[in-house]
């Protein structure tokens, strides 16, 4: 399949599992690589999506990011571009916790956030709309870098589903229960470049396709 018209064809991507992932541990801004099982998933997605035609490669400069690309990127013999912005949200003193520890340590903010994890900041961290602001930009210049063409983007479950949320006219607040994203799930979005562009905004720009697709592991 084309790249649709002149727009862009963003396959927005999460990277694969990790063993902290594993033991139900909070892992944001911590940088730890992909578990065995996570770079299976990566190459199971590879081979998925190696008879595409793929122009460019982007990820987080996260190591889980990294080496899912990598992988991803391999049968194109592209370059795989790491991008700060696209960095997953950073949960403070809350990183390397589960959910349990966190509810026992901080039980006023956590009460809080998960009411609306938008807004509230877990101690030292980032919000989900701090996440946001630095996340909108950066898939707007690589989207509008690349008119005509299909570019692979490799990020995070909060990064992804924030900015879906958003695309999609969702409300932030709930972004942990309306957009789900699996390991290696994947997302289609067409990025239509102004004039073509019919409504004002930068997220308008964008339209979903595909939504969290892990075919590639059934």
């Amino acid at each position: 399949m084309m790249p649709i018209n002149i727009s862009t064809e963003i396959y927005l991507i999460r990277h694969g599992k990790t063993q902290c992932a594993a033991k139900g541990q909070y892992i944001g801004s911590t940088d730890v690589p992909l578990s065995a099982h996570g770079m299976q998933q990566a190459r199971l997605l590879a081979e998925r999506l190696q008879t595409l035609q793929v122009d460019a490669c982007y990820c987080s400069m996260l190591t889980r990011c990294r080496e899912t690309a990598s992988l991803l990127a391999a049968p194109h013999r592209l370059p795989v571009v790491p991008v700060a912005a696209l960095r997953e949200i950073d949960y403070g003193r809350w990183e390397g916790l589960t959910l349990d520890e966190i509810a026992a340590q901080h039980p006023t903010v956590y009460a809080a956030w998960r009411n609306d994890p938008a807004t509230v900041r877990p101690p030292g961290g980032e919000s989900g709309v701090e996440v946001l602001r630095r996340v909108r930009p950066a898939m707007e210049q690589i989207a509008s870098a690349h008119p005509g063409q299909r570019v692979l983007v490799i990020a995070h479950r909060t990064v992804n589903r924030l900015w879906l949320c958003d695309v999609l006219g969702y409300p932030l607040a709930s972004y942990r229960q309306a957009v789900g994203q699996d390991f290696t799930a994947v997302n289609i979005l067409a990025y239509a470049p102004p004039p073509t562009a019919h409504l004002s905004g930068t997220h308008s720009r964008f339209s979903v396709i595909v939504l969290n697709d892990t075919s590639h592991l059934q």
